[in-house]
């Protein structure tokens, strides 16, 4: 089947580091250009995307093309800064505590390493929050305010686990719990395996870029946009340091996510 592609105008992107270089994540920006015998989005109408991992590098001068199917209309009220830094984040947070962790109302939550939208959103889901940057300076907070027994749901955004770490995420975790990871590299020695297995305890891994790279679930993607949209629109904190896509095109940036635009 033919695919229709829309070259987009980018107002405002995330970006992120990889070994190869800066890749796109999500994007909001205007319909420069419409495929043939298509309706679905006219010349001027401000859309937005989750790309792809195939066309995460594929722009220029400003644009990128951008396949039909990806494509959702941006809420006017919405901003384009708010919109591709909100759909980043509502489609990860979403995906790790709804899909990964299946979290429920009422349950204890450990976010380590996120940005405040994921604890914004999990206190929105009814969750009990424990955040902390600094694993270390929340262990005993964690225990004394869970009577020992450890959390139910541990959220984890660090990009390196050694083995005093992963030792430390373990002590906090109570029986029956869920650790849910966002390292692709991540790994367990036999020993830490039987750790979990003592608390009856599982890992689990969150990869939001699964919704846009396999198809099989895509109305379940779409449905996350939606949510996300709902639950963010403009109320979503963005990064308070803008990066000029220029600054992107010659590596500058040095965080590993950071928003983007072409406004600078």
């Amino acid at each position: 089947m033919e695919v229709n592609f829309y070259l987009v105008e980018i107002k405002a992107a995330v970006g992120v580091q990889t070994e190869s270089g800066p890749a796109l994540k999500t994007i909001s920006g205007q319909v420069k250009a419409v495929p043939v015998n298509t309706h679905l989005f006219e010349e001027s109408s401000s859309v937005a995307a989750y790309l792809p991992t195939k066309y995460q590098k594929s722009f220029e001068n400003f644009t990128i093309e951008v396949p039909e199917a990806f494509l959702v209309p941006k809420p006017l009220e919405v901003s384009h800064e708010n919109c591709a830094w909100g759909l980043f984040c509502g489609i990860r947070d979403l995906t790790s505590l709804h899909y990964s962790l299946e979290a429920l109302e009422g349950e204890s939550i450990l976010i380590i390493n996120s940005e405040n939208s994921t604890v914004e959103l999990a206190k929105a889901l009814g969750l009990k929050v424990f955040a902390t940057k600094s694993l270390q300076e929340t262990t005993e907070e964690v225990l004394k305010e869970t009577g020992g027994l450890g959390v139910k749901n541990i959220l984890d955004f660090s990009s390196s686990h050694s083995a005093s770490y992963k030792q430390a995420v373990m002590s906090l975790l109570g029986l029956r719990s869920k650790w849910c990871v966002c390292n692709p590299n991540f790994q367990l020695d036999p020993p830490e395996a039987f750790q979990l297995f003592k608390r009856n305890s599982k890992v689990c891994f969150s990869n939001p870029e699964v919704w846009v790279d396999c198809n099989l679930e895509f109305g379940k993607f779409l449905h996350l946009v939606k949510l996300t949209f709902e639950k963010f629109g403009n109320t979503i904190s963005t990064p308070s340091e803008l990066y000029s896509i220029q600054q992107v095109e010659s590596s500058e940036p040095s965080p590993n996510v950071y928003l983007m635009t072409n406004k600078i």
